[in-house]
């Protein structure tokens, strides 16, 4: 569960821009700067700044305050939590985009994306969608201690903010299960990071309670309990994270998932992407897949369907999820109660990449 609360600093009314200018022993203006015009700044004394501002509770500047807001700006901030080029090549984050353009643009409202560099902090807009909220960006913090309304995607509901989850959970612990029944015990799992551009490598058990992003929190959460659920000791199933979430990132974990002995039987990735670059670390070790090994994406994806050999994944309806945040963001504006999230079950599409281990 993401939960901001335990890090942030509480007292009696909002804490200023003075304040923290004099906690730093700096000026106001370097302060200002630091969420304004962060170009002015070296990347260390912004962080220096970030990092008083998150310690005292500073949530940084309140459009209001400027003298900018009207009854409506006509836009809301979409914070992507990836950079911004990043987007034409994540078929989840264009799907979901789209729904929430196609119900936000009937109201006449635009989209102000808000990619996690640089770091620039919450532009003018009516509301915020927070998509995959992770948990130590500043941006997020900011958004959901701030006075406008906010809609979490992928998230459950903090701080009195609405979020929207389809499924996650439930998804990976059906996919899971499914493999197992096929025979499947010797497992091994990949996640894109623990923390966002964080490192690749071996996940250790206490380290996967940390995960900063709740999407790759709830698909763990799922197999864990699938693992349970058939008597499998969760801490004999190694866990990965390959540090970012693209078909490199899952290439260059695969060798270390393949140098682990036991060589695992199935390989369970978050994303399509993930699995993709699992399927050629497979390759270029030799193992054929699915006859030695077998490899699960996530999300079915158009990249599923063109790999080789195509990959099993599981289908969740991302249009659908931003369609939602969209309506959930119309209620937050219109004072109206925030409809629930839409119950669509995941599917599992079984393709070539998934079949019993050799000798069952």
């Amino acid at each position: 569960m993401v939960c901001y609360g335990a890090r942030m600093a509480t007292r009696v009314g909002k804490v200023t821009i003075k304040e923290v200018a004099a906690d730093l022993g700096v000026s106001i203006a370097t302060v200002s700067n630091a969420f304004n015009r962060p170009d002015q700044l070296s990347p260390a004394l912004r962080e220096k700044v970030f990092a008083a501002a998150e310690r005292l509770g500073y949530v940084g500047p309140n459009p209001a305050a400027r003298g900018m807001r009207a009854r409506s700006v006509g836009q809301v901030a979409v914070l992507l939590g990836q950079p911004l080029a990043d987007i034409y090549a994540d078929a989840v984050t264009s799907a979901t985009l789209e729904g929430i353009t196609r119900v936000l643009s009937g109201r006449g409202l635009a989209l102000d994306l808000v990619p996690d560099q640089p770091r620039t902090g919450l532009p003018l807009a009516d509301g915020v969608i927070a998509l995959d909220p992770d948990r130590e960006d500043a941006t997020v913090r900011q958004a959901v201690q701030g006075d406008r309304p906010v809609v979490l995607v992928d998230s459950p509901p903090l701080l009195g903010h609405p979020g929207i989850e389809i499924g996650d959970d439930t998804a990976a612990r059906g996919v899971m299960s499914h493999a197992i029944g096929l025979g499947h015990t010797r497992i091994a799992i990949v996640i894109d990071a623990v923390r966002s551009r964080g490192r690749a490598g071996r996940v250790a058990l206490a380290d996967q309670e940390r995960i900063s992003r709740a999407r790759s929190a709830g698909r763990l959460r799922g197999y864990r309990l699938a693992a349970l659920n058939a008597d499998l000791p969760w801490a004999a199933i190694p866990a990965y994270a390959a540090g970012a979430d693209t078909e490199v990132a899952g290439r260059a974990i695969g060798d270390l998932v393949l140098a682990d002995v036991p060589t695992p039987t199935v390989v369970f990735c978050t994303s399509d992407r993930l699995a993709s670059g699992m399927l050629l670390a497979a390759k270029a070790a030799g193992l054929s897949v699915p006859g030695q090994i077998s490899v699960i994406g996530f999300d079915d994806t158009p990249l599923s369907r063109s790999t080789t050999p195509p990959l099993t994944s599981v289908r969740l309806d991302h249009l659908a999820k931003g369609e939602a945040a969209g309506e959930a963001m119309l209620a937050l504006l219109d004072g109206r109660t925030v409809p629930p999230s839409p119950r669509v079950l995941p599917k599992i599409v079984v393709r070539e990449s998934l079949k019993e281990p050799r000798g069952s």
